[in-house]
């Protein structure tokens, strides 16, 4: 900022007297989101994964929204994160729904009870890799569960793991067999094959961007020269 303003008032003039907020940075998000809206009173922070919930009292959040969105606006754009400003009703129902969502899902899992899903999900096991990832000692800290129960989680949750390796696997195995296909009936160096289905195999994954997928037909461009250039000499 400078003395009585020396360094900031050069920026506020050369920007037309637009008004400019000092942040502290802060490594911790949390802290950094509250030293954002340090001037409004909230009653909550919550991070979740790439989304930051703000709760405040109802008389309070126009005042972090800011005219037409511009406080949460602009903190979202520093913090490159999504805000969602909530009531405590507002708050509370989305987490009891998000409760609620990972239950089911887990349920559908291990093929278990909802309440069942529903004690695994209030101890922290979200999911089945939160589970192996304990010895099933772990499990038995949970009063609700006898040894039985504990250990057919357990062996549940091993086997659905087991078969999402499997499943995540088979594209690969795909490759692997048109590989030793075109290898065999065109006679083509192994990497160009490889290659080639790789790269097919990313192109077609609904999640790949549109500026990516121009990328990877460009390098199927030249691998299925490459591959001609081998049939051709």
């Amino acid at each position: 900022i400078g003395s009585k303003g020396k360094k900031i008032n050069p920026v506020t003039q050369a920007l037309c007297n637009e008004r400019i907020d000092i942040v502290h940075w802060n490594a911790n998000l949390q802290k950094y989101v509250a030293e954002c809206f340090k001037n409004i009173p909230f009653e909550k922070i919550s991070i979740e994964e790439d989304e930051i919930n703000i709760v405040a009292s109802d008389e309070n959040i126009s005042s972090i929204i800011g005219k037409n969105g511009q406080n949460v606006g602009l903190v979202s754009a520093l913090l490159k994160h999504k805000i969602n400003v909530l009531s405590s009703s507002e708050y509370d129902d989305k987490q009891s729904n998000k409760f609620s969502d990972l239950a089911t899902k887990l349920a559908g899992q291990l093929a278990v009870e909802k309440t069942i899903a529903e004690i695994l999900v209030a101890y922290g096991y979200h999911a089945p890799e939160h589970i192996v990832s304990e010895e099933i000692t772990a499990l038995s800290k949970i009063e609700a569960f006898g040894a039985e129960i504990c250990e057919a989680i357990h062996q549940r949750s091993r086997e659905f793991m087991q078969e999402k390796s499997e499943e995540e696997q088979k594209p690969i195995k795909e490759i692997e067999r048109k590989v030793s296909a075109m290898e065999k009936d065109l006679d083509l160096d192994p990497s160009v094959v490889f290659a080639l289905g790789t790269l097919h195999l990313i192109y077609t994954q609904p999640s790949v961007c549109r500026k990516f997928r121009v990328i990877l037909v460009t390098l199927l461009l030249i691998f299925q020269c490459q591959a001609l250039r081998q049939i051709i000499l």
